[in-house]
């Protein structure tokens, strides 16, 4: 049997920096929205599930999007100084049509508020 080796390239946040996203499923988003998407795909993120307990106001599993909330680091927020900065919450979610959209707040309390809100249409 033959031994191949791969090499995996190791993605940083630098190497999001300038991404231009065209149409597809981050249209209009900056390279932090691929980023932070990047590092869910690889399991972070803290995920939000509005509601409680997974359960949405008619106690049925809650099936709309999953919100995953990211504190904002000295490298991200030096990378895309002019979007955040550090200590910010970035909130990042799949919409029902697939695209990837992201918002950030100054502090978490307005960052779940949102999620909150939006989860019920608000």
């Amino acid at each position: 049997m033959e031994h191949v080796t791969v090499d995996i390239a190791i993605s940083t946040v630098k190497d999001f920096i300038g991404t231009k996203n065209g149409s597809g499923k981050f249209e209009g988003e900056s390279g932090l929205t691929n980023w932070l998407w990047h590092c869910i795909m690889n399991g972070d993120g803290e995920e939000h599930y509005p509601g409680t307990n997974g359960k949405d106001e008619w106690d049925n599993e809650y099936t709309g999007p999953i919100y995953s909330v990211f504190t904002i680091d000295a490298d991200e927020a030096d990378a895309f100084s002019d979007e955040v900065k550090i200590g910010d919450t970035s909130v990042i979610w799949e919409d029902s049509q697939g695209f990837v959209n992201r918002c950030d707040f100054a502090d978490r309390t307005q960052t779940l508020q949102f999620i909150e809100n939006h989860a019920q249409g608000g």
